[in-house]
């Protein structure tokens, strides 16, 4: 099951083309969470810049924003 929806995929595509880099240079993995006693699907998004090697990672699914958070890392220089 995934817990990153198709809608959040394609924002972060145009996250990283309106920074002008492409896609293709980030490798995203997404792992879900079984978390006890929690209603809502959870996990964790790891994105690494191939190019530089950088990776970070990020809690998504329900309530979690981390397409904002990768946004500002993206826009901090974080990931090179």
């Amino acid at each position: 099951m995934t817990v990153v929806f198709k809608s959040e995929w394609e924002e972060f595509s145009n996250i990283v083309s309106r920074s002008g880099l492409r896609d293709s240079d980030f490798d995203c993995r997404e792992m879900e969470d079984h978390l006890k006693g929690c209603a809502h699907e959870v996990g964790v998004v790891t994105v690494t810049r191939k190019s530089t090697g950088q990776t970070r990672k990020y809690e998504c699914g329900f309530g979690r924003a981390w397409l904002g958070a990768f946004q500002q890392e993206l826009t901090n220089g974080r990931f090179g």
